[in-house]
């Protein structure tokens, strides 16, 4: 079974966390939570108190396929902070695994140095903050390993991708079916 990781923090978006985490898992995927925050209980944008399963110092980029970073205000609350994302990032990168990144995230992708000259898509008020080419009318973009979309209206858009590159358009088809899309 394929293993994701996906870092949600304190006022991470609830959409693009738990409904993309929940589209992941339907589709056959296993997904672990881990947190840059110093309690593994967190508190969603929109008042959802969760458990995360590992802190980020507990886990290695070896011990997963792809990477999920979920937007919302928390990239604000960490984007300046060097508490060992950056390093994960580039980590994924550097060993060609895929890197999905919604709304806001895009911004630690950037400062990671990935997103330079390449497309990518991204909540329309962070753009500016991202070095890369934006593409504007797009609601998701894939580029080789790095999956970039827009904002919380388009997590299905998203998922669907993640899952695509994972594990193939068959088992998207499988999952459209399954939820009556």
């Amino acid at each position: 079974m394929k293993k994701g990781l996906m870092i949600v923090n304190n006022k991470v978006e609830d959409i693009e966390a738990l409904a993309t985490r929940d589209l992941l898992i339907r589709s056959g995927l296993n997904i672990t939570l881990a947190t840059l925050e110093s309690s593994k209980t967190i508190t969603t944008s929109y008042g959802i108190t969760m458990f995360v399963d590992r802190h980020i110092n507990e886990i290695s980029a070896d011990d997963f396929d792809f990477l999920v970073l979920p937007g919302g205000s928390h990239v604000f609350d960490w984007i300046d902070k060097e508490v060992g994302l950056t390093a994960m990032i580039n980590d994924f990168n550097s060993n060609n695994k895929l890197i999905a990144a919604i709304c806001a995230a895009p911004l630690f992708l950037s400062k990671a140095g990935i997103l330079t000259n390449s497309k990518f898509t991204a909540f329309p008020s962070v753009v500016e903050d991202i070095k890369g080419v934006y593409e504007t009318n797009s609601k998701v973009v894939v580029l080789d390993n790095i999956i970039t979309a827009r904002s919380a209206g388009v997590v299905f858009d998203f998922a669907f991708e993640i899952i695509k590159k994972v594990l193939g358009n068959d088992k998207v088809k499988e999952l459209k079916n399954s939820i009556v899309y």
